[in-house]
């Protein structure tokens, strides 16, 4: 009878542990000046993966990474702005936890365990001229509903983008 018990239990136990601690990270709260960011590519200081601040502050578009200087990207050299929306696996050091009692939890309830660790993020890639006239891009990943915002701020700051057409 406790055997069957903790069977049930376990998986149970194992989503209510990864709902308090994951879920609210990625919860999407109102749009601020500042906004957290990972870096995936277009910044020299900044590693791929690496944390990031980014706001729209003095005419440009600030990317204060923990590791290096500040870049600063004027908005009247910025050539385009797009948005998107993409689903990846989160989790940091309470997610590799849940991944490993994923593999332990018997009957393929690990299956639905890491079910719950995938989010949706949002993609922000800008478009600027350098100030030799080469073309440059950043990419960076913000919480879902970030993204948008900060590109309505840049176009409001003086930042050239496409129009968007209604799907």
């Amino acid at each position: 009878m406790t055997s069957n018990r903790t069977r049930l239990l376990a998986p149970v136990l194992a989503l209510a542990l990864v709902s308090v601690h994951v879920l609210p990270a990625f919860a999407a709260d109102s749009p601020t000046s500042a906004v957290k960011a990972t870096h995936l590519v277009g910044v020299s200081s900044l590693k791929s993966g690496a944390s990031a601040t980014v706001s729209v502050q003095n005419g440009a578009l600030q990317i204060d990474g923990k590791s290096g200087p500040t870049t600063i990207i004027k908005l009247s050299s910025v050539e385009d702005v797009y948005t998107g929306t993409e689903a990846t696996q989160g989790g940091g050091k309470v997610g590799q936890a849940a991944k490993v009692g994923a593999m332990a939890a018997p009957y393929d309830a690990g299956a639905v365990l890491t079910l719950i660790l995938w989010v949706k993020v949002d993609l922000l890639t800008v478009l600027y001229r350098g100030e030799n006239g080469d073309l440059h891009s950043v990419l960076l990943t913000v919480t879902k509903g970030k993204a948008d915002p900060l590109r309505s701020q840049m176009i409001a700051g003086g930042a050239h983008a496409t129009e968007r057409k209604a799907q």
